[in-house]
């Protein structure tokens, strides 16, 4: 028997190193292992914390009971440093991980016929090309230097205005002169999370075209799938965990209000709108991708719909002439008869059939991703109610 074409498809050919991913392998900072990302962590953590702990050190700005925002006591730089650092690395394997495997099953579950392999290629070569090029990285690097010098001043002024705060961020002797430390935060520190972070979005924004291309296929969907979305479920399965790009977004938007709650004399009822509809916005982004196969999947529906009546008609005909008629030549006993079995089976078919949803996605995931990228915002809850207020409120409904 002829190989299949699918078979000779080996999607990991198309995973191929971008620049920035050989000069970590170099100097072996990734690697095909767990301890590569934790490797990868230490090295940027160091990058961007420890120069700010020495400079801050000399400054005495680490912790300085006349400074309103000392190093040591910025939670805002906590979160860009010790949260969102490590998520990124974290984030960018299991995006690799989990496109390697949705690519993989378009292949070995027959979503993608014989006869339409050559275009999935070729939407794989568009997928490897762009995936880690060198150009995308340049870009990103530019962005992320456009960004730091565009929004710089407007952080400095926030912190060094004549009368507004004192931080460490700023020369403990002249009032708005920028220390060594907040050089380096603006230019290394910041930087680095928006690289690695504008990357991540970068994936997301090309596998979206990926899904685009695809959803142009003629796929193999079949409305009896048990997934209730034609063999497409897999998809909105594997789409949830970019709500890990919302999850470090808000953390960031989180950090930011509260220090604006905190020293800015703001109140957080001023982004309540905000801390509501920034989850929503974000899923609605990682939701829209799937569209692209929205009418297929209601092709799918309707054709099935159709196809299992005619079926069903048939079927259920032939029972009522056979049981219910007593048309029935071999004289078979009901009593234990598969046709009861083959009825039942039938009317499970239809009701998945009927029950098609119109996006690789059911609710019960869409609501987990809404709560998952508004968990950040939970902490904010504190400036509406007192910490040992909210453990008495907790403590009577336990006891």
């Amino acid at each position: 028997m002829e190989e299949s074409s699918k078979s000779k498809i080996n999607v990991t050919d198309y995973f191929v190193d971008g620049p920035s991913q050989k000069l970590f392998r170099r100097i072996k900072l990734t690697g095909s292992t767990d301890s590569s990302i934790l490797r990868k962590v230490i090295f940027f953590l160091a990058l961007a914390w420890l120069p700010l702990l020495i400079f801050s050190l000399i400054d005495s700005t680490a912790y300085n009971p006349k400074i309103e925002v000392p190093l040591l006591f910025d939670f805002v730089l906590y979160v860009r440093v010790f949260l969102v650092i490590p998520l990124v690395f974290i984030a960018e394997r299991i995006f690799n991980s989990m496109m390697f495997r949705s690519l993989n099953h378009f292949i070995e579950s027959g979503i993608i016929a014989d006869n339409n392999v050559d275009e999935y290629k070729s939407t794989l070569k568009i997928f490897g090309k762009y995936k880690d090029s060198g150009i995308i990285d340049l870009l990103v690097l530019i962005l992320a230097y456009s960004i730091v010098i565009f929004i710089s001043s407007n952080i400095w002024k926030s912190y060094g205005e004549s009368g507004s705060l004192t931080s460490w961020q700023y020369s403990k002797d002249i009032q708005g002169q920028i220390s060594l430390g907040g050089y380096w935060y603006a230019f290394i520190t910041i930087p680095i999370y928006i690289f690695f972070f504008a990357k991540l979005v970068w994936k997301f924004l090309l596998w979206s075209i990926v899904l685009y291309k695809i959803s142009k296929i003629d796929l193999n969907l079949f409305p009896t799938d048990p997934d209730r979305s034609g063999g497409l479920g897999f998809i909105g399965q594997n789409q949830f965990y970019f709500a890990l790009l919302g999850f470090i977004q808000t953390s960031i938007f989180s950090a930011e209000i509260a220090s604006k709650v905190l020293y800015a004399g703001t109140v957080i009822t001023d982004y309540k709108t905000f801390i509501i509809g920034i989850p929503v916005f974000f899923t609605l982004i990682i939701i829209c991708p799937m569209m692209f196969f929205t009418n297929k999947l209601v092709k799918t529906k309707l054709n099935g719909i159709l196809e299992y009546s005619v079926t069903s008609h048939k079927y259920v005909s032939a029972f009522h002439d056979k049981w219910i008629d007593g048309k029935n030549p071999e004289k078979e006993n009901l009593l234990g008869s598969a046709d009861i079995q083959s009825l039942a089976d039938l009317s499970g078919s239809y009701d998945i059939v009927k029950t098609m949803i119109p996006l690789p996605i059911d609710l019960r995931t869409v609501i987990t991703l809404i709560l998952l990228v508004t968990v950040p915002f939970s902490p904010l809850i504190l400036f509406v109610i007192p910490l040992d207020q909210l453990f008495k409120e907790m403590a009577g409904f336990i006891f």
